[in-house]
This record gives structure tokens, sequence and C-alpha cells, in this order.
């Protein structure tokens, strides 16, 4: 296995990259560098004393670190397979390791070792990337020996995948293995993610996905596509935390799911679910019991990387926690995910084939609720409304402890509740139970929890917490409960993490950064710290005589000392000048090692350099692909890679080469597995042309035998003009439950590349009933009688391509007596309407005054009782039709606070006892702008589907000069847009673009890759672009 790079580097996203070097901890506090140069490293684990550093890299490799000196562990290369996101992502030391032996690998398995290996057809050469393959967790051992350990390969133990079809499978190119812990119990603690699809709202048979070889190999049984929702599949690996006997695999009894007649079934391992990348999580020491069997292996916490809303920081506490995904994104419903309905086909109705009950299956929104302040709830049958009997296993979304806004404008939350209901709250809010500043994020990760007396005593009890793309690193500190207390800022950017632990004496914070390759040492105010030594020159290689100005006043001593230097030239010169001037003679190449010490009273620092003398660099052009190739969007395409290579100094066989092809998504980037053929090929995936933004970089570096290195560059874009009609996506909405012989259903459709020219909904199953408007977005449906619908809605793109979505109507017998059967939004200053459904939103940015109007069903109702709880709080009488909630003169202008509110009408008949009706309850939020975006299926006065219709063009993209941008939509109003760069910050703002007509912009903008943010009140539209050179 052949690789470099991994994840979602936002550094490289830019087109001219600088080098990190601030990573500047709090005052009082130092980063010190304690290895650098590794070959990807991503985690680093200690022994129980602290005298051995165990790190792993993504390639394959384990290494060991002792007194400095670095020695091979193992090396399983050719078997893993280190694509994508991919790659040794997983390790972990035994308890016992200093008397058994044993440690632990996860990792990807390389599809050709999977299918290959054993056999006659396979070969050590071979790679099989972005292909359907398995997550696998091995056990070796390791023998202490003289000069370090040696690994019998023989002692290789299977735990998790030993063939296709029982490893964590991978169907995409993330989302794969994820950390090892040891519980406090000795049992072993596995992370897995969906192993779905980043691009879309998977729900099985993505299209971009590998679910077609999955299935066929057998990889995922037919119940199991379903995509994300795999993460809900207690069959299913995907998206879980394991719990696992580390002498077999096995499950524990104590497991929350375990089955005793079936300890090797993944339900018995399945120890927490509902997770998307569960990339890296953390034991909070002190935790749990030492005893397996009393199912408390301590304290987790998970950092879950986000979809397109929310990062998450998790705390499990207990046994079976579902932390939602992919119904639940952050705090709050993933509306996406939420609103297709589909079978969990592991999950069989009881209720099917009896009284017209035609869901054969529970769907997977039936079977999780959002939390509650008591933890607990009801779950009804869909088709009888008959509370659901125990053998169903029902969940409880366990919310995140924060959350943190996912390439948005900084927001981070944590929850509330009003009354029972789940509400949120931003951090930096006066009332927030957890305080703490607003940020932003692309990459959650769990870190290390500090317990050690070296770090000021506000550090105890502190969980560090990072998020890889945006590069900081925070402070969670919480009570003996977990009950989080405060977030704080650490290091702001630029610590490209990607795993974090503390050293068993002393107590120290290291962590890897990813980029440059190195491992980290947050130490607090040393009493005498070694002084550190910085030296630079002007040139590093030329023909000789080569003179060089050598630079080491930038060296320095962290105590303020004063310093000495001392020069080492490499050919017998030396210096004790601060910033010496040296000759190299003119001969043959040669390369001189110069090192700079300094000194201050007691300690001393050193770095060095190399100087390549009477030597130049080769000279590269790459010939093939040229800068700038449009790729075809309608089939994949191998180009050769070819260039041209010169080197006066040094023969063709003494030159070295290194091809990479890298793949750009948006922000971040997936590289490919490095060539050394002096000309090879490589192999381009039509990807991009839709709201995403997609690149290949082919890169070549040439190398010669004194190490001397030339690096060119390739750019290739999609080319927009072959794309393939790509399918629209049909939403009918969420299920409804109603009492009423009426409904009417608001449908929508969208298409990535075009426009929806039609729309058709049809009775799929059910009673007889009349339809009105079936060839419009929006189907009314009359003559209901009890019982359970399924209507369909299809839609139909500008190109023929079509698509549906299913939505079901329950028809619940109606209550005796009078009833509301819904609520009715009020712009008091256009006077229009709009149903105020459950969930929805109140966008203060599309009305300045509001009023909410009960609508009675078919009983006469002479009152009204309105009760409003919340971030406001009213309780108000109305006798007079129209009923609504601000009686005082029927059209008051009532702002309300941003929020989250409970509105609840209890409805009164004109008879003589004056009885009450079912009270009508729903939730709703009132925010401003952003904040409402995140709440797609809001409705709102001006129509519910204000951006249904609407297409937003962004062209030519990529672009060289500037862009234009054509918003169409029903609302003629001006829209708001802002450009952001990849830090974060706003690069340009227009306030005024109008709908209709297209606009130029970017014209002023340096190249690189930006985030275009589109805003019209109910609803904010992210794109990314990219200005080429």
């Amino acid at each position: 296995m052949k690789t470099r790079l991994l994840l979602l580097l936002l550094i490289l996203g830019l087109p001219c990259w600088q080098p990190v070097v601030a990573q500047t901890p709090p005052s009082g506090f130092s980063s010190v560098t304690v290895a650098a140069q590794w070959d990807e490293a991503v985690g680093i684990a200690f022994n129980k004393t602290g005298s051995q550093m165990f790190v792993w890299e993504r390639p394959g490799r384990v290494w060991v670190v002792e007194n400095g000196q670095r020695s091979l562990l193992i090396n399983i290369r050719e078997e893993v397979g280190g694509w994508g996101d991919f790659g040794l992502l997983g390790f972990a030391l035994h308890p016992q390791f200093d008397t058994n032996g044993y440690f632990y690998l996860f990792y990807t398995v390389d599809r050709h070792h999977l299918m290959n290996f054993g056999t006659s057809n396979y070969s050590s050469t071979i790679d099989d990337y972005q292909s359907a393959t398995i997550n696998r967790l091995t056990r070796y051992t390791a023998t202490k020996t003289t000069t370090g350990y040696s690994v019998n390969p023989n002692s290789r133990k299977i735990l998790l995948g030993a063939t296709k079809e029982t490893g964590i499978p991978i169907l995409h190119n993330s989302h794969g293995t994820g950390s090892l812990v040891f519980g406090t119990d000795g049992t072993l603690l596995v992370s897995a993610g969906d192993g779905a699809s980043y691009n879309s709202d998977d729900v099985g048979s993505a299209s971009e996905t590998y679910y077609t070889q999955a299935l066929a190999d057998g990889i995922i049984p037919s119940q199991q596509n379903v995509g994300a929702l795999r993460s809900q599949q207690l069959e299913s690996y995907n998206g879980k935390v394991l719990r696992l006997d580390p002498e077999t695999g096995n499950g524990l009894p104590s497991n929350p799911f375990y089955q005793s007649t079936n300890p090797g079934s993944v339900q018995s391992k399945v120890w927490a679910l509902g997770l998307r990348n569960p990339f890296r999580i953390t034991l909070r020491p002190g935790s749990g019991s030492t005893a397996p069997g009393d199912g408390r292996p301590g304290v987790l916490y998970i950092g879950d990387v986000g979809y397109n809303t929310w990062e998450e920081l998790n705390i499990a506490t207990r046994p079976g926690m579902n932390f939602g995904w992919p119904l639940f994104e952050g705090l709050e419903k993933q509306d996406g995910y939420w609103s297709k309905n589909i079978y969990n086909t592991y999950a069989p109705n009881p209720a099917y084939g009896t009284s017209g009950c035609t869901q054969q299956y529970f769907y997977f929104q039936d079977l999780i609720k959002q939390q509650t302040a008591s933890g607990t709830a009801t779950y009804l049958n869909p088709c009888t409304g008959q509370a659901l009997p125990a053998t169903v296993k029902t969940f409880m979304h366990s919310r995140p402890t924060i959350d943190w806004a996912h390439w948005a404008d900084p927001v981070s939350r944590t929850g509330t509740f009003s009354g029972e209901t789940a509400t949120t709250i931003n951090l930096n809010d006066p009332a927030s139970p957890v305080p703490g500043p607003l940020f932003r994020g692309g990459s959650a990760i769990a870190g290390a929890f500090y317990t050690a007396n070296d770090y000021p005593p506000e550090y105890r009890n502190t969980c560090f917490f990072g998020d890889y793309v945006t590069g900081f690193i925070r402070t969670l500190s919480v009570d003996a409960t977990n009950k989080p207390l405060a977030v704080k800022d650490f290091i702001a950017d630029n610590a490209v993490v990607v795993s974090m632990t503390t050293h068993p004496t002393d107590g120290a914070l290291y962590y890897v950064s990813f980029y440059p390759s190195e491992i980290r040492k947050i130490v607090y105010r040393a009493p005498d710290r070694a002084p550190i030594a910085v030296a630079s020159a002007d040139k590093t290689y030329g023909p000789g005589p080569l003179t060089v100005q050598f630079t080491g006043d930038k060296s320095y001593d962290p105590d303020g000392r004063p310093l000495t230097y001392s020069w080492s030239f490499g050919d017998g010169g030396s210096s004790t000048a601060a910033n010496p001037i040296h000759t190299y003679a003119a001969g043959s190449p040669t390369n001189y090692t110069v090192t700079l010490t300094v000194q201050d009273n007691s300690l001393s620092g050193q770095t060095s350099l190399v100087m390549s003398a009477n030597n130049m660099p080769p000279q590269v052009s790459i010939t093939s692909p040229t800068d700038g190739t449009k790729y075809p969007m309608d089939k994949t395409t191998i180009y050769p890679l070819r260039a041209t290579v010169t080197d006066p100094e040094h023969s063709s066989s003494q030159l070295t080469y290194e091809w990479q092809t890298t793949l750009y998504h948006d922000d971040h980037n997936h590289p490919e597995p490095i060539n050394t053929n002096p000309e090879t090929t490589t192999t381009i995936t039509p990807l991009g042309c839709g709201t995403e933004i997609y690149s290949y970089r082919i890169s070549l570096t040439v190398t010669d035998a004194l190490g001397l290195a030339t690096k060119k560059e390739v750019t290739l874009y999609p080319d927009c003009s072959s794309m393939p009609n790509q399918l629209p996506t049909a939403d009918a909405g969420t299920d409804k439950t109603i009492t009423t012989s009426l409904i009417t259903l608001n449908g929508q459709g969208s298409d990535p590349d075009g426009t929806i020219s039609s729309y058709g909904w049809t009775k799929i199953s059910g009673k007889a009933a009349t339809l009105s408007g079936a060839a419009t977005q929006n189907l009314t449906v009359s003559g209901l009688v009890a019982g359970s619908y399924t209507f369909r809605l299809t839609v139909v793109d500008n190109g023929g391509a079509s698509a549906f979505d299913d939505v079901n109507v329950t028809v619940n017998p109606a209550p005796a007596g009078p009833q509301i059967v819904s609520f009715m939004l009020i712009d008091n200053t256009t006077k229009a309407e709009s149903e105020l459904a459950e969930g929805g939103v109140i966008d203060l940015m599309k009305g300045t005054s509001f009023n909410i109007r009960a609508k009675p069903g078919t009983a006469t109702v002479s009152r009204v009782d309105f009760t409003l709880t919340g971030t406001e709080q009213r309780t108000n009488s109305d006798k007079a039709v129209p009923f609504t909630l601000i009686v005082e003169g029927k059209n008051s202008a009532w702002r309300p606070q941003i929020g989250a509110y409970t509105l609840s009408a209890k409805p009164y008949a004109t008879n003589a006892t004056n009885s009450g009706g079912n009270a009508y309850t729903i939730s709703f939020r009132v925010a401003n702008g952003s904040v409402a975006a995140q709440t797609s299926a809001a409705t709102l006065p001006g129509g519910a589907g204000a951006w249904a219709a609407e297409q937003v063009q962004v062209y030519p993209n990529p672009f060289t000069d500037q862009l234009s941008l054509h918003i169409q939509a029903k609302d003629t109003g001006k829209h708001t847009v802002k450009i952001y760069d990849m830090l974060g910050k706003v690069v340009l703002v227009a306030d005024d673009v109008p709908t209709g007509k297209p606009v130029s912009l970017g014209r002023q903008l340096p190249a690189g890759v930006y985030t275009l943010m589109v805003g019209s009140g109910v609803t904010v539209k992210h794109y990314r672009i990219i200005k080429a050179n």
C-alpha cells in the first residue's frame, strides 16, 4: 500500500499554501515540538510509565519512540487501504501490554487484499481503491528485545472483519475507522462511521456510493442498503461505538442489546449508536467500574464530525444511548433525512395487515423522538395510534453536550428545555448554563481529559477538544456528574489536530498536528526551559563557489536569557557570529549539514540545515495533462501522466518520481496514493458542476540523489458542458396525523442542474378520497375517513428525469366536541397568511410584526384559550371569531423575541356546559435570517414554498475573471450575498442583489477557494466557488 495524506485538509484547499507555525496556547503555556517529519502520523499513545511513545501513521506503520530514538513496531501497509479518508486510524495498547505484549490495530482493508489475499490472483503491488470494502480490527503480540520489540506475524488475530461479510462496511470515501479505547473495566471500545455518502442525503442506493458492489459481495445485506440510516440499525456496525471482549471480539453480557444465544452478533456488541463519523473518542479517567459485568466501562467523550449544519461533542454516560444521526444533527432534527420515509426492515409493524394497516415496517422516524426534560415519551403505532409494545426497540435522542456551526457564521450552542420541549441557547447568551465563545468548524475532534496538577487548577477535570478544519483547541470543563460547566478558548487556530492524549506521569497534553506531521507537547511554566534554535539561509543550493548568508538571530530563549551562537558549516568551517557568511568551494555536488547550537547560561538548543553545493534541482515540466484541462462529466477518464525532466548533475537513474492525484472537494481534499513511476496514469471520476465544488490537482515531485527536489502541479476542472442530466429531488413533506376529512399536502422539488417542469400527485394506498390540484405543487385531499393513506409526489425536471417521494397520512376519528385543526401565521403588515406547523420557524427578516390565528374544525367554537410558553409567556382568551393569540384590536403588533416556543389553544363549545375540547399544541422557533435557515421546512408568511421554486445559478465555476450570479424566485425582493475566504473572513458583501437579473461578482478576488452565501429570509444557501489563475 503506497499512500499519502488524509482527511479534510483545509490548509491545502488554498491555492498558495504557507507552512503553519502559529499554534499559540494561553499565557504561561508553551507549545513544544516533540517529534516531527512523520509519514502522516494520526495518533499517539504511551505505555504505563510514559517511557515509550507509540506513534501510528495512516499508511500502516507503527513506531516506538524511546529516549528520542524511533524503532519500527509493525508495518501492514500492504493490507491497509489508505485512500480517501481511510487508513490505519485506530491503535491501542492492552492495559497489560508490559506483560502480554498485546496491541490492537483498526484500519480500512485494501479491496484487492480483501478479495484476493491467499489466492493466485493476489499481488502485493496492486491496490484497489474507490471500491466497496471493510474496516478490520486485529490484535498482534509484541515481544521486548534489547533494541525494541519484535512482532511475530503469526500472532495476528482478527477480532472484526475476518471476512468481507463480517467487517464494518465502507461504501463511500469517508466515515470509516475511528478510535480504539480501553475502558476502566478492561473492555475494548471501538468507534466506527456510517460508511455512507458525504455528498447527499444517502438513504440507500446513492449513485455516488459503491452499494451495488457491496450488495453483490455480501459486505451489506439488502436490509442495510439504507445509507446513513445504518447508524440507526442495531444489526449494522456502522455509526456505532462497540464494546468488545478484547480476547474474542464478542460482545459483553453487560452490553445493552446483548443476545445470550449469539454473543458474536453485531447487536451484542453495540454500546452506543446514531453517530456519523466518530473519528476520535476519549475516556474520562477514573470513571466507570473495574468489573466488566457491571456494564460501566467509563464515560466516553465523542467528537462526531458534522454533515452540513453542526459539529458535535457528545458524552456517553450510560449504555444504549442514541445520538440521533442521521435523523438528528447537532441538537435538532436533520430536516433532509427526517423528511425521507424509509422502512427499517429489521422492525416489522405488528399491526400490518390488520384494520386496514398497510405499513409493513416501521419508518426510522417512528422509533426515535427528540429528547424531553423528563426523559420519557410515548411511541405510537402510525396505523393504530396505540402505544408500541415493549418488543419494539425505541429510542430517545441523546443530544450533544455542545454543538458548533459547520462552515457557517460562528455559532456554538448547548441544549435547554422549555417545559418538556427541547430548546437551544447560544453559549455566549448570558442565560446559557454553559458559558463560552461562539465558534465554528468542520471536523470535530474529541481530545483528552486532563486530571493532573501541572496546569493551573481551572484545567483539572477538563476535556480538551478540537476541530481539524478550523484548527482550534478548546476546553470543556465538567463537574463530577459530567454536567458541562464552561467552554474556553485554548489554541485559536493552526492546530491541525487529529489526536490528543495526556502523558501518564507528567500529565502534559500531547497532540498530533497532521500538517506539518509532528507531535507537540503543551507545557506550563517550566522553571528553566531550553533555548530554541532557529536557523535560515538565503540559499540552500547552487554552483560553487557558493556564498551563503546564514541567519541565527531569530533564535530565542523562552525565559528571556541571552544567547551565544555556535555554527558548524559541515565542511570544517565554523563561526560564533549570530548571522555569519560562509563560502563553499567549487567541486562535485556535495551535501553539507550545517548545525546551529544556541546556549543560555545552562541549557542549549540545536537545529540544522542542509546545503547542496555545486548542485541544482531538477527542471520539471508536466506535459500531460496540461494545466486547466477539463475532464468530461459523462464518463470516467484515464489520463497519461508525463513530464519532461532534466538535471545537469544527475542521470535519469539517479532521479526519483512521485506522482500524486488529489481530489479537492469544497474546502477539503482527498489525496490518492503516490505513484513512483516516471510515467503512469491517473483515473478521474466525473465529479462537479453542482452546488459543491470539485477539481483535481496532479502533482509531480522529482528528487535528485542529494535530496534536492522540484514540485510541479496542474489542476483539472469539470467540463460542465458535458454534464449528464442529474436527477431531481422530490419532497412530499413529513407524515401527517389528522382528525379531519380534509388536508393540504405541500410538496417541493429541486434540481441540481435545472428546473422542475412538472409536479404530479397520486394516491398509492388507502380508501377512496378526492384529489384536487394533483398536477400542482400542493395537493388538497378531501373525503378522507379514518384509516391510513399514502400519497406520492412525482417531480420531472426540464431534462425529463423524474423522482418521487411518499407521504403517509393517518386519519384518526375526530374527537367529539370543539377542536382546533391548525394555526395560521399572519403578517400584520402584508396580511399574508400561512400555516404555522409543528417545528416551524417565524423569521424576523420576513416581517416586523405577527399574529397567530387558531383555525377551528367543523364544530362550533365560542372561545379559545391560548397558552404561549418559552422565551415569552402569554395566556390570552379570545371569544370572537377570528380567534387570535394577540386579542387587543385583533391586529396588535407582536414582534416576538428570538427563541423557542410552545403554543397551545384549547377550544370551548357554545352549549350550556361550555365544555372544552382537546388542546391543540405545537412547538416552533423564532429566528433571524441565517438561523432560520437551519430549518428548511419552515412555513412563513410569503409562502412556505417561497424558495421551493427558486433557482440559484452560479456560473462559470471555476472562473478566472468574474462569475455570474442569477437568482430566480417567486419572491421578487432583494437578496444579501456574502463571500467568505477559507479562513471564514468576509471578503465581499452585496446587500441588494435583485431577483431575475444576473449580476457579476468576484473580479477583485485573488485566486482561491471561497464560500458564496445567498440569503433570503427563510433560507440561506451556500456554494463553494473557485477562482482559478
